[in-house]
C-alpha cells in the first residue's frame, strides 16, 4: 500500500483532495508500527519532494502531517508553499529552533536525543547516515556546557571536515589537532585514536564523543579496533566523562555494557529523506569493458545530478575516472565545461604534473576520492563537489568511513573492499546511505550493479569491557581491578611481566610479544646498531625500521621490508615527495612503462607511502624504538640514542616544528614551505594561525588563487 501511493504521488499531475486524503489513510495505518514507520514517512518525503504539484485546498493537510512527524527542518524550508501554523503548531515548531545555532531546526529524534545529552545521560546513537549526527555534535559544543570535549574520528578527513565545521566556535575553545599542543581552559580535541593514546597530557576531559563506533568492535575486522578500545578505556578510566557514540545500523552493544555506564541505546531510523533502488543493471558481464560501458552511458544520462561510485580500491577508482574521462572524449561534440577553471588544477599542474590523470578529470567534472591522495586535495575535490561544481565522485570504502557527502544518485560498482573482501550488509546499507541529501535531495537513488547483500543484524561487542576474547595489546592496558578472567594463561602471562616493562610496553600501544622480542634483541647486541641521534646513517636505519617491521605484526601489499628503508632514506636525503616521484618514474620507464602509465603509477604510489608510512607508520615505529633503546641504555648503563628528530622531521615533511600544525589545517607542504620563511621559529605552534592574520601573510606574492583558497577556508581570513 504504501509503494503504491508513493507511485501515485510521484506520476500523478496533481496531488488532490482525493489523493491526499487516500496518502493520509495509508500513512496512518503504517505510522504507529516501528517495523513500517520509516516508511510511512516516505511518503511525507515523496509529498515535499513534489511539493509543487499539491493542490491549495490540500496543502494543509500535507501541513499538519509534515508537522506530526516531526520534519521542522523542512516545515521551515517550504514555509511559504505550506499553510501558515496554527498557534500550537507554531509554539511546537519552537520548542524544535536551536537555541545555539542560527536558523537551524531540529527533528524530532534529533531535539530527543539532544536533550538527553545535555542532561548529562550517557548515549550510544545507532541512526542512518542522513539523520544529521553531526549537527548533534555541534548543538553539544554550541551548548557550552562542557569545558573539554574529546572527538575522536577513526580518519583526518573526518577530523578536518568536523574542524572546519566547528571553527566558529574557536573563541569559546582551543582546538587541539596535535599530541604536542598545549591546552588551555577550555578545549576541543579532535585527534584519531592513537593520538589518543600517544597524547600524555590531557588535563581533564568532560565529553567523550567517538563517531563510528562500530570500530570498536572486532567483529567488523578492522586492524585498528584495538587502539580504539585503548583509547576508549584509558580516557574513561583517567576522567569518567559523559560519553556519546554515534554509528550507523546497529542493533545492540555488548550485553551490560549500557548497565555499567549508565547509557542508553537508542536506535532509529528515522531519515528526512527517502531512498530508491534501481536493479536493472544487475547482471553478468561478459567482459569488464562491457560492464564499464553501462557504467559511463549511465553516468552520461545523469550529467546533470550528483553522482558518486563506489569502486574497490584506490586504483580503481583512478583507472575508472581515467577511462571514464576517455569515454567522454570519444562522444561526439560532449564536452563538460566549467563556467570558471576549478584554482585546484592549475595547482597540480605547477606542482605535480601537468600529464596526471586528475588534471583531466577535473577538467571533465570528475573527482576522485580515496585514502591515498593528500588531504587537501580529497578535502578540496569533496568541497567542489558538495558545491556542484563537480558532479561525479569515484570513491573507494572512504564512502563508509572517511568523508562526509552525500548525493543525488548513489552506483554500487563494485561488491568488495580490496581485492576479496567481500562488501557486507553493514557497509553495503552505509553506502546506500550517501543516497540523498538533508534539504537538498529528498529522494536519492541507488543504481546497483550487484546483488544487494544478505541482510544480516549488526551487534558491536566491545572488547575492553567483554574480554572474550581480547588482545595482549588492550589486556595490558587494563588495571587488575578490570580484568574480568584474571586466570586465564593469557592474563598469568601479562601479569608477570616486570612492573617497568610491562608500563613500557603498555604506553607505546603495539604488539606486546613483538616489543618483547625487540628488547631482547637490543639487549643480546649489546644495543650494537642503534646508538645513534638526528639522522641516522643508511645502515642504521635499515636495522631499526627492519626489526620494528619482522615485530610489529606489519600487512602491505604495496611495501616489502627491504624497500622501506631505501625509500625513508631517500626521503630523509631529498625531502621532497617530488624527488621521490621522479625517482620512481625513472624507474619504471626502465622496467618498460610508458610515459603516462609511468606518470600515473609513480604519484599513486609516492602518494600512497606519503599517506600511509611518512605521516604516521614510520614516525611512530621510530618513536616506538626509541623508547625501546632507551629503556635497554638505561638498564646497561649506555647513554641513549634519539630518534625524536627524524621521527618528527618524517611525519612533518621537513618543516618547522611549529608550523607542521598547519598540516592539520589541511594546508599543503608547498604552501606551508612558503609561509615558514615569514613566521619565525619561535612563535609557539598554537600562535601561528594568529601571526599568519596579523602579519596579512595571504598577500604575500608567492601564493596561487588555490593557495589562497585554502587559507580563507581552513584559517578564516
Amino acid at each position: 500500500m504504501i509503494n503504491e501511493i508513493v507511485e501515485k504521488i510521484k506520476n500523478a499531475e496533481k496531488i488532490d483532495l482525493s489523493l491526499s486524503l487516500a496518502a493520509v489513510k495509508v500513512f496512518n495505518d503504517y505510522y504507529q508500527d516501528s517495523q513500517t514507520k520509516k516508511e510511512a514517512c516516505d511518503i511525507v518525503i515523496y509529498a515535499l519532494n513534489n511539493i509543487d504539484k499539491i493542490t491549495k485546498e490540500s496543502i494543509p493537510i500535507w501541513t499538519d502531517l509534515i508537522e506530526s512527524v516531526g520534519f521542522y527542518p523542512y516545515l521551515n524550508k517550504y514555509s511559504a508553499k505550506l499553510a501558515k501554523l496554527s498557534l500550537s503548531e507554531k509554539i511546537r515548531q519552537m520548542h524544535f529552533k536551536s537555541d545555539k545555532v542560527e536558523n537551524i531546526f531540529l527533528h524530532d529524534e534529533q531535539k530527543y536525543c539532544l536533550d538527553k545529552i545535555v542532561n548529562r545521560k550517557n548515549m550510544i546513537i545507532s541512526a542512518p547516515t542522513s539523520f544529521g549526527k553531526s549537527l548533534l555534535i555541534e548543538e553539544v559544543i554550541a551548548s557550552k556546557k562542557f569545558n573539554n570535549i574529546l572527538i575522536i574520528q577513526p580518519t583526518l578527513a573526518l577530523l578536518d571536515e568536523t574542524r572546519r565545521k566547528l571553527t566558529k566556535y574557536n573563541n569559546d575553545y582551543n582546538f587541539i589537532l596535535k599530541t604536542s599542543q598545549e591546552c588551555s581552559t577550555k578545549n576541543i580535541f579532535l585527534l584519531t585514536a592513537e593520538r589518543v593514546v600517544e597524547r600524555k597530557n590531557f588535563k581533564s576531559i568532560d565529553l567523550l564523543i567517538i563517531d563510528e563506533f562500530y570500530k570498536l568492535s572486532e567483529n567488523r575486522d578492522d586492524e585498528r579496533s584495538d587502539i580504539l578500545n585503548i583509547a576508549f578505556f584509558q580516557i574513561y578510566k583517567s576522567f569518567k566523562p559523559q560519553f556519546l557514540l554515534l554509528g550507523p545500523n546497529i542493533e545492540k552493544v555488548s550485553d551490560g555494557f549500557c548497565e555499567k555506564y549508565n547509557a542508553e541505546f537508542f536506535k532509529t531510523k528515522y531519515s528526512l529523506v527517502a531512498n530508491e533502488m534501481d536493479n536493472t543493471n544487475i547482471k553478468s558481464y561478459k567482459t569488464a569493458d562491457e560492464k564499464e560501458t553501462v557504467l559511463f552511458d549511465l553516468l552520461l544520462n545523469l550529467k546533470n545530478e550528483q553522482t558518486i561510485i563506489y569502486c574497490s580500491s584506490p586504483l580503481k577508482a583512478q583507472r575508472l575516472a581515467n577511462k571514464f574521462v576517455e569515454y567522454i572524449s570519444s562522444c561526439n561534440n560532449l564536452k563538460l565545461e566549467f563556467t570558471q577553471p576549478l584554482p585546484l588544477i592549475d595547482w597540480i599542474a605547477n606542482n605535480i604534473s601537468r600529464e596526471w590523470f586528475m588534471l583531466d578529470c577535473l577538467l571533465n567534472k570528475i573527482g576522485v576520492h580515496d585514502g591515498s591522495l593528500p588531504k587537501h586535495i580529497t578535502s578540496s575535490i569533496i568541497r567542489y563537489f558538495n558545491e556542484g561544481k563537480i558532479n561525479y565522485l569515484f570513491c573507494t570504502s572512504t564512502i563508509i568511513e572517511g568523508v562526509n557527502t552525500s548525493a543525488k544518485n548513489i552506483i554500487f560498482y563494485d561488491k568488495t573492499k580490496g581485492k576479496n573482501k567481500k562488501i557486507d550488509y553493514f557497509d553495503y546499507c552505509n553506502i546506500k546511505g550517501r543516497a540523498g541529501r538533508l534539504m537538498q535531495h529528498l529522494v536519492g537513488k541507488i543504481y546497483n550493479f550487484n546483488s544487494i547483500p544478505e541482510e544480516e543484524l549488526t551487534d558491536v561487542n566491545i572488547p575492553f569491557f567483554q574480554q572474550n576474547p581480547i588482545s595482549d595489546e588492550l589486556l595490558i592496558t587494563l588495571d587488575e581491578e578490570d580484568i574480568k578472567y584474571p586466570n586465564t594463561p593469557q592474563a598469568i602471562s601479562i601479569r608477570q611481566i616486570e612492573p617497568n616493562i610491562k608500563k613500557l610496553l603498555k604506553d607505546n600501544a603495539v604488539s606486546v610479544k613483538g616489543q618483547q622480542n625487540i628488547l631482547k634483541i637490543m639487549t643480546e647486541l649489546n644495543l650494537n646498531g642503534f646508538i645513534w641521534n638526528g639522522f641516522p646513517t643508511y645502515d642504521q636505519l635499515k636495522l631499526v625500521l627492519e626489526l620494528a617491521w619482522d615485530n610489529f605484526n606489519n600487512q602491505s601489499s604495496t611495501m616489502t621490508k627491504t624497500k622501506l628503508p631505501y625509500i625513508v632514506n631517500k626521503y630523509c636525503k631529498s625531502k621532497s615527495i617530488i624527488s621521490l616521484i621522479k625517482n620512481a618514474y625513472n624507474y619504471k620507464i626502465s622496467r618498460g612503462y610508458d610515459r603516462k602509465r609511468a606518470i600515473n603509477a609513480s604519484i599513486q604510489e609516492i602518494f600512497q607511502i606519503q599517506k600511509h608510512w611518512f605521516e604516521y607508520k614510520v614516525p611512530k615505529w621510530l618513536n616506538v624504538m626509541d623508547s625501546l633503546q632507551r629503556f635497554v641504555a638505561n638498564k646497561l648503563g649506555i647513554k641513549p640514542g634519539d630518534y625524536s628528530y627524524i621521527a618528527n622531521q618524517i611525519e612533518n615533511g621537513f618543516t618547522n616544528e611549529n608550523v607542521s600544525i598547519l598540516f592539520e589545517y589541511n594546508l599543503p607542504g608547498t604552501l606551508i614551505n612558503k609561509l615558514q620563511s615569514y613566521i619565525p621559529k619561535d612563535i609557539p605552534e598554537n600562535d601561528v594561525i594568529k601571526y599568519i592574520k596579523k602579519h596579512n601573510l595571504i598577500s604575500i606574492n608567492l601564493l596561487t588563487q588555490y593557495e589562497k583558497d585554502l587559507i580563507k577556508e581552513n584559517l578564516l581570513i
